[in-house]
């Protein structure tokens, strides 16, 4: 009987559709957002993209009302190797949670969970934590992975 060799895998075999569009929604907005911030953050002064998309009391207050939908979708912070490490994780999780988590509940309802699920911890974050800035999808991710151990 004759062997063959396959190579280990990395994540999952067949990632959907909806989990593929996100992971690379995620990647292209925030790493645009990091560029901006990076090299014309100062240009801008306080209206860099995180600024105006990242969920903050000063945005809700200044009535910037896509702020806790937009966060999700942003960098936090300029480019370094600590945010090439954030998304590494962040994106891996969900690429490989949210495969399980379509299978098991499908590609409407997932995107559902994640976009509730960040909205509302990070609504809940920012009312628990008093001032500051959010931005990435991390809120969205651990929903996400509740959700998979459940």
């Amino acid at each position: 009987m004759r062997q063959t060799y396959q190579r280990p895998r990395f994540g999952p075999p067949q990632t959907p559709n909806i989990v593929r569009y996100l992971v690379w929604t995620l990647l292209g907005l925030g790493l645009f957002t990091a560029v901006v911030t990076t090299f014309f953050g100062s240009a801008l002064g306080a209206y860099t993209p995180v600024a105006l998309l990242g969920l903050s009391k000063w945005g809700l207050s200044h009535l910037f009302l896509w702020q806790p939908l937009t966060f999700l979708f942003t960098a936090p912070g300029p480019l370094s190797l600590s945010l090439a490490l954030y998304f590494f994780v962040e994106l891996y999780l969900i690429w490989v949670v949210g495969t399980m988590v379509v299978e098991r509940v499908g590609k409407g309802p997932f995107l559902r969970l994640f976009l509730i699920t960040g909205v509302l911890a990070g609504s809940a974050a920012l009312l628990v934590g008093g001032g500051g800035m959010l931005a990435g999808a991390a809120c969205a991710v651990y929903g996400l992975l509740i959700v998979w151990t459940m």
